[in-house]
């Protein structure tokens, strides 16, 4: 697979002007090569990166056939297109990616010009005081950007979680109503979404696809669509078969599909084989 950087004069000024570490320093490694796109693509596997271009138009009636593109600074630097002018890629795959905005919540703060909310190592802030909102907290893209996957995602959540369980150490969280119980919230939950799932939900699904990679060797295969998943989760569960190599002669009576101490004072071997024969 070959990698290269269409050319571009932006594009070579910022590798040149970037410092070590950063995002345009990644690209220094890379090949510079002027790219012809209204050519049709070359033999072999190969990926062009192209900068200061701004998609405006889907070609095509019944299906994709051309992506239309302006160049977004204006130089005309593609090859047979004029200054400021619009060209064609010929295509019959278009994939959307143009990143993430965040939302703005009513009743807290929000900076229109990054898309995301005010805060300070989790805890959401006034903008114009500086002093933390008590009891709200933020993460994720609305609160640093869109930037970043799982391993940033649990980051960002640990910054929170951890300012969130300080100020309870604290005890600077509002003092909550009497009447908001646990029970009341679920009540509440099942009365604005009576879809949702719960913990027993959750582990009806992992069972399933856990039972879908064993039929793989493999240690699960993941249910990868909302029907499927809500599908699993709804599915009456039903008691593991039980098959006891504990010598004990009342151990499937007693345990009755559910992992448990057997009282039998034959442990060891055997009773290892006990519960590996009924987690089988």
């Amino acid at each position: 697979m070959d990698l290269v950087v269409d050319d571009h004069p932006q594009v070579r000024e910022a590798v040149a002007a970037a410092s070590p570490g950063s995002k345009a320093a990644l690209l220094a490694e890379l090949p510079v090569e002027a790219h012809d796109w209204s050519a049709p693509p070359r033999p072999g596997r190969r990926i062009a990166l192209r900068f200061h271009a701004t998609p405006t138009a889907v070609v095509g009636d019944a299906r994709v056939e051309a992506l239309r593109i302006a160049d977004a600074a204006g130089t005309g630097v593609a090859v047979g297109a004029a200054v400021g002018a619009e060209s064609e890629i010929a295509t019959g795959v278009v994939v959307r990616s143009i990143g993430y905005r965040g939302v703005a919540v009513p009743g807290l703060p929000f900076d229109e010009a990054s898309g995301t909310i005010p805060h300070r190592d989790g805890r959401v802030i006034d903008p114009v005081t500086g002093l933390p909102l008590p009891g709200a907290y933020v993460m994720g893209w609305v609160k640093r950007g869109p930037s970043g996957g799982i391993g940033a995602n649990r980051e960002c959540a640990a910054e929170t979680v951890g300012a969130l369980l300080d100020d309870a150490s604290a005890r600077v969280l509002p003092v909550p109503d009497p009447a908001a119980t646990g029970e009341a919230f679920a009540r509440l939950v099942r009365r604005r979404r009576p879809e949702a799932l719960g913990l027993r939900e959750m582990r009806t699904v992992d069972r399933a696809e856990r039972a879908r990679g064993r039929a793989l060797g493999r240690p699960r295969v993941k249910l990868a669509t909302v029907p499927e998943l809500l599908a699993a989760a709804r599915t009456v569960s039903r008691p593991l078969p039980f098959r006891c190599l504990c010598p004990c002669p009342d151990c499937a009576a007693r345990l009755r599909g559910r992992l448990t101490h057997c009282r039998n004072v034959y442990h060891g071997e055997a009773g290892m084989m006990g519960l590996l024969g009924y987690l089988a």
